[in-house]
């Protein structure tokens, strides 16, 4: 296998985790919201809210990076 190949196999991980990531974390702010629906949200419930709305940011962010260098 040539290393250009590794690399592309690397890199096809990475965004399959990076997918996988995104995917999780959709889902736990998707249960916030119903959560916050019927009992509301408190402050430590919100800064997670907004701490992983934040990371899922950065996480599209990267993963558009890496589709678009492949």
């Amino acid at each position: 296998m040539n290393r250009d190949a590794g690399n592309g196999n690397h890199e096809i991980a990475n965004i399959h985790h990076l997918k996988e990531e995104i995917d999780r974390l959709t889902v736990e702010q998707l249960e916030a919201l119903k959560a916050a629906t019927f009992v509301g949200m408190t402050r430590d419930e919100a800064k997670e809210y907004d701490e992983r709305r934040a990371k899922i940011i950065r996480l599209i962010d990267e993963l558009r990076q890496l589709e678009l260098a492949q």
